[in-house]
């Protein structure tokens, strides 16, 4: 494998919104490394799926803004990343369909497309739980 170091190597970047999350997925790489980057506090997880290599991170709190930030950094860091996953359990949109009555249930996978000019991205946000403590 390339230095870890050599960041133009890497054209998947996976954003897992909890760390939980994120500790299952490296076990999936090959090769997984470890690489703290100087113009970023996150730690990046490096490595290869068969020929494809791979930056992970973690979203450091749950937010769409937050994520947004990941993905911003993640592109900035490693300048050849063709595909950007999100991959976790609360991940997607509620519904789909021209309707909108079909539900997305726990198992389905949601892959977003470019329609028309629009980037594929929808923007759906319930709210989250937080304790008082």
């Amino acid at each position: 494998m390339t230095s870890p170091a050599d960041r133009t190597k890497y054209i998947v970047g996976w954003i897992a919104p909890m760390a939980l999350e994120l500790a299952t997925v490296t076990a999936i790489l090959d090769e997984h490394k470890t690489l703290p980057v100087v113009e970023d506090s996150a730690l990046y997880h490096v490595g290869r799926i068969k020929d494809h290599y791979v930056a992970m991170v973690v979203c450091p709190r749950i937010g769409t803004h937050l994520a947004a930030a990941v993905v911003a950094n993640i592109c900035w860091l490693f300048r050849n990343i063709e595909h950007i996953l999100v991959v976790g359990i609360a991940g997607g949109v509620p519904h789909y369909g021209a309707s909108l009555q079909e539900q997305i249930v726990l198992g389905d996978i949601v892959i977003s497309v470019l329609q028309n000019k629009e980037g594929g991205v929808a923007h759906y946000e319930f709210g989250a739980w937080v304790s008082e403590n």
